[in-house]
C-alpha cells in the first residue's frame, strides 16, 4: 500500500460486457472482499485474500501470494487480469470530506460504514459513510418522502367512477354514408 493511502479499492470487470464481478477493498494494509457483484468471483476473491497460496508475475519474477499481505490488493489484481478480467485500482477521494467539519472527539459517531452510493443498483461504487452522515441521509430522506406526501395529496382524488361524472347530453344520431359502389 502506498505511504499516507487510507484506502485503495479494486474494482474487477467482465470483459465481455463490463459488468461489475467483484470489488474489493484494501484499507491500511488489510484487503477485504465486498458481497456484491458475480457470487463465483466474489468466492473466489475472498478464497484467494483469505488463503493466499496463488502464483503471479511481477517485474520478471514470480511471487506467491501469502494471506494478509501488504501487496496482496496489487496480487490480486495480476491474477484476476491475467485470467482476463478487466482490473482497475483506484484510491477513492471522497471531496466532501475536505471541507466537512472536524468530528468532535467524544461524540458517538461510531466506525465508518461502506455504503453504495446508488442504492437503485446502476452504479455500484462504494462511499465511506459515518453514523452522522447516514443519520443526515435518513431525515433528508424522511423529508423528500413527507414532500411528495403532500404533493400528492393536493391532487384532486375522485372516488366517483368517470362514467358518473360524466353528463350524457340528448343527442340525435346521424346516418353515416355509405362508400360509393365501383364496378360492382
Amino acid at each position: 500500500m502506498r505511504p499516507g493511502a487510507a484506502l485503495l479499492r479494486l474494482t474487477l470487470r467482465s470483459s465481455t460486457d463490463g459488468h461489475l464481478l467483484a470489488r474489493v477493498i484494501e484499507r491500511e494494509g488489510t484487503a477485504f472482499v465486498l458481497d456484491y457483484g458475480d457470487p463465483r468471483v466474489v468466492a473466489e476473491a475472498s478464497r484467494l485474500v483469505l488463503q493466499g497460496g496463488f502464483k503471479v508475475r511481477w517485474q520478471d519474477r514470480e511471487e506467491t501470494a501469502v494471506a494478509g499481505s501488504p501487496s496482496m490488493l496489487r496480487q490480486l489484481a495480476l491474477h484476476f487480469a491475467y485470467q482476463g478480467h478487466l482490473v482497475f485500482v483506484d484510491e477513492p477521494d471522497f471531496p466532501r470530506r475536505a471541507v466537512a467539519p472536524a468530528r468532535d472527539a467524544s461524540s458517538d459517531a461510531g466506525p465508518p460504514t461502506l455504503y453504495p452510493d446508488d442504492p437503485s443498483g446502476h452504479d455500484m461504487d462504494t462511499e465511506i459513510l459515518s453514523r452522522e452522515d447516514l443519520a443526515r441521509r435518513a431525515v433528508r430522506r424522511f423529508h423528500q418522502a413527507a414532500t411528495e406526501e403532500v404533493e400528492r395529496d393536493d391532487q384532486p382524488v375522485d372516488d366517483e367512477p368517470v362514467e358518473a361524472m360524466v353528463e350524457w347530453e340528448e343527442t340525435e344520431e346521424v346516418p353515416f354514408p355509405s362508400p360509393p359502389n365501383r364496378g360492382r
